[in-house]
């Protein structure tokens, strides 16, 4: 990632991660859907579906190898669509 094509070094890395502190953030999500039968003159087409998501951000100390300011949130989303 640091080497150029022609060879060699680059000090793109060492200015990169020069600071102690590194913003860090990591997200994951799992989702899914699935459409029902109807037997129904009405309605066309129903789904559901739902996702849950785990977000965090913290701070990375590169001196004492640890990470601070630690916040996190975690989000569900539950919905419906009906085709007529």
């Amino acid at each position: 990632m640091y080497t150029p094509s022609s060879g060699g070094t680059t000090d793109y890395g060492a200015i990169l991660f020069s600071q102690d502190l590194i913003s860090t953030s990591f997200c994951a999500t799992i989702g899914g859907e699935k459409a029902l039968e109807l037997r129904s003159s009405v309605i066309e087409s129903w789904e559901v579906y739902s996702s849950i998501s785990y977000i965090s951000f913290g701070e990375y100390l590169q001196s004492s190898n640890t990470i601070t300011k630690r916040s996190w949130d975690i989000q569900v989303v539950m919905g419906t669509t009906f085709t007529f």
